[in-house]
Order: C-alpha cells, then sequence, then structure tokens
C-alpha cells in the first residue's frame, strides 16, 4: 500500500470514528492531523453518505444505538428510515430506542418536510411510552443503570418513573 492509500485509509478511519465531525476530532486532538491529510470536501460528503447508509443498516440490525450517532451527524434526512424500523427487544431496549428518538428530533426544522418528520418521530416515541408504561410489569433495566441512577429504588420504579419524566417532557414540548 503506498504512502497516498494509507493517508486516505487513516483520514477514513478518522472520520468514520469521529462521524464526519471536526469537533469532536479537535476534542480528542486529531483534527489538525485529519486536515493535514487532505481530504476534499467532495470525498467527505461520498463518506457522509457512505457512513449514514452503514448507520442505518445497523439501526435495522438492531443496533439502535446508531440513532444518537446519526443524530450527532445531523443526518436529519435519516428520520424517515428510522421511523420505518420497529423498535424491538426487551422494555429497556424501547425505552432507550424512543429516547434516543426523541431526542434526535430537538432541532428546529428547516422545511415543512422536517416538520413532518419531527412530528411523526415525536408520536412514535411517545407511543411506546403510553404502551411500556400499560404493559411492563418486569422491566429489563441493566445492571450497570441500577447502580448508578436508580438510587434505591426498584427496577420497576425506575423504569415507570423515567417513563413518565418522559412523557411530561413530551406533553410540556407540546404547550
Amino acid at each position: 500500500m503506498n504512502n497516498n492509500s494509507k493517508n486516505i485509509s487513516r483520514a477514513k478511519k478518522l472520520f468514520f470514528d469521529y462521524l464526519g465531525s471536526s469537533f469532536l476530532m479537535r476534542h480528542d486532538g486529531v483534527e489538525e492531523e485529519y486536515h493535514s491529510l487532505g481530504i476534499s470536501k467532495t470525498q467527505e460528503l461520498i463518506w457522509f453518505k457512505e457512513l449514514k447508509e452503514e448507520l442505518l443498516s445497523k439501526l435495522s440490525n438492531g443496533d439502535y444505538s446508531t440513532i444518537s450517532k446519526l443524530h450527532q451527524m445531523s443526518a436529519y434526512d435519516a428520520l424517515p428510515k428510522i421511523l420505518a424500523i420497529m423498535s424491538e427487544g426487551d422494555s429497556w431496549t424501547k425505552l432507550r430506542f424512543a429516547e434516543d428518538l426523541w431526542h434526535f428530533t430537538e432541532f428546529e426544522p428547516s422545511d415543512s418536510t422536517q416538520a413532518e418528520h419531527i412530528r411523526r418521530a415525536r408520536e412514535k416515541a411517545v407511543e411506546i411510552w403510553q404502551v411500556l408504561l400499560k404493559t411492563v410489569t418486569n422491566p429489563n433495566v441493566p445492571e450497570e443503570v441500577m447502580k448508578i441512577a436508580a438510587k434505591g429504588r426498584s427496577a420497576y420504579d425506575y423504569f415507570i418513573d423515567r417513563l413518565k419524566s418522559n412523557l411530561k417532557k413530551a406533553t410540556d414540548s407540546i404547550l
């Protein structure tokens, strides 16, 4: 592999690792290295699209953590594809999916299409929370979350409090 290929390979790895974000690269001290590799804006756009499709593929395969990565990338055009994915898994997974989906919608839409996607995403998050509130009797809260966040409450109480807090936030944002 020649030096130019190594530079491109290194730049692509940094771009993907940091979701194309100069801010995140700067935070970890690699921004200068990335920019020294001389990648064009055109190439970055190609990589951005490739990264977005990779994350959407992971999302389709149940890796819901990619929602927050798409949000960090400001890939708002991905919202329709995210909405097409049904959250599956245990109660904790569904709760986190809805929270990430809601968090993704916390931006000012630039047009009526984005506004409609935001409205639909928020409705889906609220629907998931309402169903969980009505149906969950034994939530699967990870042990590490219980140690840090539950503050002596049972998994059920912690889970229900979190659901109610999310629903209150949703209601408050509508008013």
